[in-house]
């Protein structure tokens, strides 16, 4: 298997498990605030989605995030996070609508599956300069996988301090 091939199914995994997670969770709990240093339900999947949207659509493909083109105003969250740890702050401070966000979730799966079915091995190796570092293309998409098994653990927690399921199984 080619490490597009891994990609799309390593990302496909992480959006299944993470949009079951999700299951039916209303809008008022997907949006209520977490206990503690937690942040809520829907500004956790939003980090995700705007994240992985601006590394594949932007860093990555060259153009431009679906949340400054097509789902601009809508993507279900007042704003965009910003880059950094500045998001904890943007967290607590935006509003959310969880079915809006999930509409543009699945247009940001889409879209990075249809970037992975054409990308090249030549494509996933080049090399990103990130800050101290520089990271291939499959190495960076894969801490974006990463990120969004991490985010989907929150949120299973997040669930069940309400007495919720999380993971769906």
């Amino acid at each position: 298997m080619d490490a597009a091939a891994q990609l799309r199914q390593d990302f496909a995994s992480a959006h299944g498990f993470l949009e079951g997670t999700l299951g039916d969770v209303s809008n008022a709990d997907a949006t209520a605030p977490g206990p503690g240093a937690t942040h809520s339900i829907a500004a956790n999947y939003a980090h995700v989605l705007f994240g992985e949207d601006g590394v594949v659509n932007g860093m990555v493909a060259g153009g431009a995030p679906l949340f400054a083109t097509t789902f601009a105003g809508k993507t279900g969250a007042s704003e965009p996070p910003p880059q950094g740890p500045m998001w904890g702050e943007w967290a607590k401070s935006a509003t959310f609508d969880i079915a809006k966000l999930r509409v543009y979730g699945q247009a940001v799966y889409a879209a990075t599956d249809a970037y992975l079915a054409s990308a090249k091995e030549a494509d996933l190796a080049r090399m990103l300069d990130m800050p101290g570092d520089q990271y291939s293309v499959s190495r960076f998409l894969g801490v974006i996988v990463g990120n969004a098994w991490m985010h989907c653990g929150e949120i299973s927690c997040l669930k069940g301090v309400r007495g919720q399921a999380g993971y769906p199984m």
